[in-house]
């Protein structure tokens, strides 16, 4: 589906997570792993190419802002939705840069299964993520994994 990305991945206890799992329970959607999305499509020598730059980049902080956005993305000929937060990274706002909080195939959301507050000044601290290569070819979400992370 996406093929190999490049995430921050979003430590398992923060509060992004937590939401994740409320939403999957709530709107039985599929769990993932809470990660805030640096590229994605990579063929997988491309993503060792970008993380072996990333790895030395000073990790940013993000903080959430706004309401939540639900966005749809045609891939694979299949309707790809998502209910995304908001973030700024190093104080700045820049259009795209969210959280995944939920996610189907084909089902979009409903506004009135949004029914969560949305996440606004929450703050992930480079002590809350790490830089991470994840295989996204599956179009089973559940399926995506970690194939590399660097531990800092």
């Amino acid at each position: 589906m996406f093929k190999y990305c490049l995430w921050y991945k979003i430590h398992p206890n923060h509060i992004v997570n937590h939401t994740i799992r409320n939403y999957c329970k709530t709107l039985s959607t599929p769990l993932f792993t809470g990660h805030i999305t640096i590229k994605t499509g990579l063929s997988l020598s491309q993503a060792e190419d970008l993380f072996e730059t990333y790895k030395y980049h000073k990790k940013p902080t993000f903080v959430s802002y706004g309401q939540y956005i639900v966005e749809k993305t045609i891939i694979d000929n299949h309707y790809f939705f998502s209910i995304e937060q908001p973030f700024s990274i190093d104080g700045v706002r820049i259009r795209g840069i969210h959280a995944s909080l939920a996610y189907r195939i084909n089902v979009p959301f409903l506004a009135t299964e949004i029914k969560h507050k949305p996440l606004n000044d929450v703050i992930i601290t480079p002590d809350d993520i790490t830089i991470c290569i994840a295989n996204c070819s599956s179009e089973v979400i559940n399926e995506w994994t970690i194939y590399r992370e660097h531990k800092y």
